[in-house]
């Protein structure tokens, strides 16, 4: 596609995941990072491809649920919601372990502890890798820690599950 992108739009350090919507359209979600200028955002943007319109950019920042300033965070589409899990704030302080969406990316919350969370040996992190195989485990991978030591390890499991492993 020939189209200029905004100057708010990231270009380095964000967390992006592709989906497919409720439309049963290819879409992406883009979070956070930094813009060309060096500013770190809070935005949040979506990009869907319809057979009608072509690729679709459009900018969900300012809709329900007020992003703080996010970088080197981790995006992945899981169970028909969108699961955001750490990266660092505008103080460089590491951001809690984990947010979801359940409408693609528009508004945002904790998820219900009782039922998602992650071991007790889990450290916050930032810039590490979250993939999903297609047996629906979720990998976390490596990333680096509060002191700036980089992490090797890997976690793998199941949302709503405990049986995740080290």
């Amino acid at each position: 596609e020939e189209t200029t992108l905004p100057s708010s739009f990231p270009v380095d350090r964000f967390a992006a995941a592709t989906f497919q919507s409720s439309s049963l359209r290819q879409r992406a979600c883009i979070i956070g990072g930094i813009d060309k200028e060096g500013n770190m955002l809070s935005s949040r943007w979506n990009i869907e491809y319809s057979a009608s319109r072509g690729y679709v950019l459009t900018n969900f920042t300012s809709s329900m649920h007020p992003f703080y300033e996010l970088k080197d965070a981790a995006l992945v589409a899981y169970n028909d919601q969108l699961y955001l899990f750490g990266g660092r704030n505008n103080q460089d302080q590491l951001l809690e372990a984990m947010l979801c969406s359940d409408d693609e990316g528009i508004s945002w919350q904790v998820p219900d502890s009782a039922h998602n969370f992650l071991p007790l040996t889990y450290k916050n992190r930032s810039s590490h890798t979250v993939l999903v195989d297609n047996k629906s485990n979720i990998f976390i991978c490596g990333g680096i820690d509060s002191t700036g030591n980089c992490l090797s390890d890997i976690y793998k499991g199941r949302l709503n599950s405990i049986d995740w492993e080290k």
